[in-house]
């Protein structure tokens, strides 16, 4: 029985498949198998791109990334850019808009020479004719005042020159100019200036008694 025993167990350890050194699972050639296919396949992209070798492509990379990134930056501040220009564009058209009504406003009120003198001044520009009219009211508001009290002054003078009036009325008791006669017929007299002033013929009656006689 022990013969047959270690007849089995030689048998047994010829028939089993040897192992590979150094590995359990795979044979030794593999890996530099997928190393070298690796390397084929690599060589192959660099190939293509045109690139000698790996470092050069990832700095490539690098470079185009950053040349990306780069432009959008500058697409965005152009589009910042044209937003802002076109907001600034719209304010100035608004104040633009305000001072031609501004100046339009000023004009109405200025004489036909202060407006000349404007517009020899500014021409058609609105923000030119505000800025003149402004500088130009102060020396306009000192001629008005001159003038005015040069007007005054002026009046006054001519009040103080001006002879007396003189008195053409007819004296308390006289007859009037055109109805002197000679001798003078104080009851006719009398009745004339009745007619036109009781008080006049009262006062000449009282002078001349003879008015109260009829004739």
């Amino acid at each position: 029985m022990a013969d047959a025993t270690e007849v089995k167990t030689e048998l047994a350890t010829q028939t089993e498949t040897p192992k590979t050194a150094g590995t359990t699972d795979s044979p030794e050639w593999l890996p530099a198998r997928l190393e070298s296919a690796r390397k084929a396949e690599r060589a192959a992209v660099l190939k293509e791109l045109d690139l000698p070798d790996v470092e050069t492509g990832k700095k490539a990379a690098a470079e185009l990334k950053a040349r990306t990134e780069a432009e959008k930056s500058a697409e965005q501040r152009a589009i910042e850019f044209k937003n802002k220009f076109e907001a600034e564009a719209a304010q100035v058209a608004k104040l633009s808009a305000s001072v031609t009504e501004q100046a339009a406003r000023m004009m109405i009120g200025l004489t036909e020479l202060q407006k000349e003198a404007v517009q020899r001044i500014a021409g058609d520009d609105p923000l030119a004719r505000v800025n003149a009219i402004t500088a130009l009211q102060t020396t306009w508001a000192a001629k008005e005042a001159s003038d005015k009290a040069e007007a005054e002054a002026k009046a006054k003078a001519d009040a103080k020159n001006a002879p007396a009036a003189k008195d053409t009325s007819p004296a308390r008791g006289a007859a009037p100019e055109g109805l002197q006669t000679s001798p003078p017929n104080h009851r006719a007299v009398f009745e004339t200036l009745r007619t036109k002033d009781p008080f006049a013929a009262a006062a000449y009656a009282e002078a001349n008694p003879d008015a109260y006689k009829s004739t």
